[in-house]
């Protein structure tokens, strides 16, 4: 990213931007999501996020709760498929395996709103008024999700997360800018 890219990306937030920045919803894992509110409400997609969201960053399996969560929203009827900025191809497969659902690789990375595309071909949606984007980042999961118009969720990261040192900057900036 450009050092133009950077300012833009980290400058403070005008109120427009903060509202494309807020969830929908917070919860503090993926397990304390109401599937069955989300189902009643009309929503049918869920895109999750990899790292912080599913698993702690860069790991190789799901997280404490992510697989009772995902087989609840399974047995209610969701489609659901997770999208990364990772590269790791060899991870994301195996993930792909436990997790039950494809995991692709977003191209351009969130925050674009075209990460999202493969998985609206996935679930052949032409708009994104039944999806649920669920994340850990504001600056990413949650600015793709609110840009095209889908329902968002805000899932705490893992406490042991493990976080890079610009991941873990972004996410101080996200919470004392946005105050989540």
């Amino acid at each position: 990213m450009s050092l133009s890219g950077i300012i833009r990306t980290y400058a403070l937030p005008d109120a427009e931007a903060r509202k494309l920045c807020a969830p929908d919803e917070h919860c503090t894992s993926v397990a304390e999501i109401d599937f069955e509110e989300l189902w009643n409400a009309g929503r049918r997609h869920l895109v999750f996020d990899v790292d912080g969201t599913l698993t702690r960053y860069h790991s190789p399996v799901p997280g404490p709760g992510v697989m009772g969560a995902l087989r609840k929203a399974s047995s209610l009827g969701f489609a659901m498929c997770a999208l990364s900025n990772d590269v790791e191809s060899d991870r994301v497969k195996s993930l792909e395996v436990m997790l039950e659902m494809p995991v692709f690789m977003a191209s351009p990375k969130k925050p674009h709103p075209r990460a999202l595309k493969p998985a609206m071909r996935y679930f052949e949606l032409r708009n994104c008024n039944n999806l649920v984007v669920v994340g850990d980042r504001l600056l990413t999961d949650i600015l793709v999700g609110n840009r095209v118009g889908a329902y968002t969720i805000l899932a705490d990261p893992f406490q042991d997360n493990n976080d890079p040192f610009g991941i873990a900057v972004a996410r101080l900036y996200e919470r004392v800018l946005y105050r989540i």
